[in-house]
């Protein structure tokens, strides 16, 4: 559980507990649910307004920056550079709008830029790897995967010399870096959307399986700068 206090716009001093929620809540319930790798606590704030530009600010607050290797730092580059045209472009730009209603139709375009923010962050703060484990040796071919346990994001050696397989991996695992599905099947394994018409479709018949699901974030972000 953490701790956080905001101004908001309105002059209306919130506090609250908040706990660590999965993909999405953090962002659309700024101060109450918590990104599940933001390490902050922040009480009496009452002379700073809660803007876009302190959700950027939080999102950075306190975390060492990591150096990556030469494969993980350019597919970084890469994703910083779409995720900074992304929050350019606004809540308001018409690409983002368009990019939530197909995606991401329970939440709004200024929780994407906040999801924006905390993804833009991690880049650069969160451990990545090109090795191997238990889980993709399990399912050969796989990309990657997301360690909650070790905050670490693993990328299949397979795909070393395949920098748009390492650019994907990153940006799919770096969705889950944020929270953990809620939604599972009835085996009680996590039930997943992946292609990009499927996501759409998810967002048609099930959207409020969106906010949980990994791809439908990655999906919602490539549309918005397209």
């Amino acid at each position: 559980m953490r701790k956080a206090a905001f101004k908001l716009g309105c002059g209306l001093a919130a506090t609250a507990v908040g706990e660590v929620g999965g993909l999405g809540k953090a962002a659309a319930n700024p101060g109450r649910v918590a990104f599940n790798t933001t390490k902050v606590d922040i009480e009496d704030v009452e002379e700073v307004a809660f803007d876009s530009n302190m959700e950027m600010w939080l999102a950075a607050f306190q975390r060492k920056k990591i150096t990556h290797v030469d494969e993980v730092r350019v597919a970084v580059n890469e994703l910083h550079g779409l995720f900074r045209e992304a929050l350019q472009r606004g809540a308001s730009h018409p690409k983002v709008k368009e990019a939530v209603k197909t995606y991401l139709p329970t939440t709004d375009g200024p929780s994407l830029m906040r999801f924006i923010a905390e993804a833009d962050a991690l880049l650069d703060s969160i451990p990545m790897k090109i090795e191997t484990n238990a889980t993709m040796e399990a399912t050969p071919g796989s990309l990657g995967t997301f360690n909650p346990t070790t905050n670490r994001i693993s990328i299949n050696p397979a795909h070393r010399a395949n920098p748009t397989k390492i650019k994907y991996a990153i940006m799919h695992e770096l969705m889950h870096a944020t929270g953990a599905p809620l939604y599972m099947n009835v085996a009680g394994s996590r039930e997943e959307t992946y292609l990009r018409a499927d996501c759409a479709e998810l967002a048609r018949k099930k959207p409020e399986q969106t906010l949980d699901n990994a791809n439908s974030w990655y999906f919602a972000i490539s549309r918005a700068v397209e």
